[in-house]
């Protein structure tokens, strides 16, 4: 099995992994770096997807969508990582303690 991942996508998934790490940490009440955002982004987004598709769960689709060089993001992409994004800040929290919050 071969991936193959273009520069856009890499930029379409990047953007999306700061803004849904953004996102959580404006919930969690926690500041975090840049780079820190974009990989709690991009587990979240991995995360979230997974359960997503595994749950058959769409939200507004057709709200928006962002293509870049042929990757696109939806809106349910978007708030799948950020739940996906919560559950392993929920998950490390438990692991760890509060310093993960």
């Amino acid at each position: 099995m071969s991936v193959t991942i273009s520069i856009g996508q890499l930029i379409v998934w990047c953007l999306l992994g700061i803004a849904a790490g953004a996102v959580v940490s404006f919930i969690t009440r926690r500041r975090r770096t840049l780079v820190r955002n974009m990989l709690l982004g991009l587990v979240g987004a991995i995360v979230g997807g997974l359960l997503f598709g595994l749950l058959n769960i769409q939200i507004a689709p057709g709200l928006f969508t962002l293509s870049i060089g042929g990757a696109t993001v939806t809106f349910s992409d978007f708030v799948a990582a950020i739940v996906g994004a919560l559950l392993v800040v929920g998950i490390l929290y438990l692991m760890r303690g509060r310093r993960f919050l």
